[in-house]
């Protein structure tokens, strides 16, 4: 559970950032100067910002992947013994504690 939540985290991690570091460059303010122009790319399309544009959809892909995986794995756990009223007992003596 452990791996399969820091792959959780990886990729959101990863889906936040990206955007951030691909983002073209905009003028803030027209007080500022314009932006340098951002290091020229090249895809098989020669279209500069399609990668950026398919970038959300692996992630997004990739994310929803890892939560399934992660819903097979706590759904294979065990059942605890005594079921939810014996877990509520067992909480309220931790809480004593």
């Amino acid at each position: 559970l452990k791996e399969q939540l820091n792959s959780i985290v990886a990729i959101t991690f990863n889906a936040l950032g990206t955007p951030q570091r691909d983002a073209p460059p905009v003028q803030l303010s027209p007080k500022y100067p314009d932006p340098p122009p951002s290091a020229p790319t090249t895809t098989a399309t020669n279209d500069p910002t399609a990668a950026f544009r398919e970038q959300p959809k692996k992630l997004r892909a990739d994310f929803v992947k890892a939560a399934k995986q992660f819903d097979a794995l706590v759904a294979s756990l065990p059942l605890s013994d005594g079921g939810e009223e014996s877990q509520l007992r067992r909480i309220a003596e931790f809480q004593i504690i």
